[in-house]
């Protein structure tokens, strides 16, 4: 085995993974859709948020499009889009909360992990992005396909 083989085959996640900045995409499973939306709106990151219990141990995950369904619910079938701001709106928007939109089934990688489990995963599932948890399943970061990407382009 060639020496960059085996120094690609001894990286964890750890060594890849974008730690969590300022704005977090993580969000409590009690958090209302409108704080949701308003984070992902501040946030840098795009495709999904994190869901932790009172513990700060990941329990869901929320894609945006499915948080973007739930806001305008109702609102683009029979009713003119122009009343998306309506009454029924805004009341979906202060009692939904996190929990009612996650997914529960989490496909997560640990820090420790070989990066070939994330190539593997996000190739397998389809996935565009992976929470990374620590020992005690907080989120700690996240792996991308543009880091999977700049990772393999750096090992060939």
């Amino acid at each position: 085995m060639a020496k960059s083989e085996r120094d690609w085959r001894e990286k964890k996640v750890r060594d890849i993974m974008t730690r969590l900045g300022e704005h977090p995409p993580v969000v409590h499973v009690e958090d209302l859709l409108e704080d949701i939306a308003q984070l992902v709106v501040k946030s840098r990151y795009k495709r999904s948020v994190y869901v932790v219990d009172d513990e700060g141990k990941l329990v869901g995950i929320i894609m945006l499009p499915t948080l973007l369904r739930h806001m305008l619910r109702g609102q683009f079938g029979h009713i003119d889009p122009t009343a998306a701001l309506s009454r029924g709106i805004l009341d979906l928007m202060f009692s939904t909360v996190a929990h009612d939109l996650m997914k529960r089934d989490v496909v997560y990688l640990h820090e420790d992990d070989p990066v070939e489990k994330a190539i593997e995963l996000m190739l397998r599932r389809g996935l565009k992005d992976i929470p990374v948890v620590n020992d005690e399943m907080k989120v700690v970061g996240f792996v991308d396909i543009p880091t999977i990407m700049k990772f393999v382009l750096e090992h060939q």
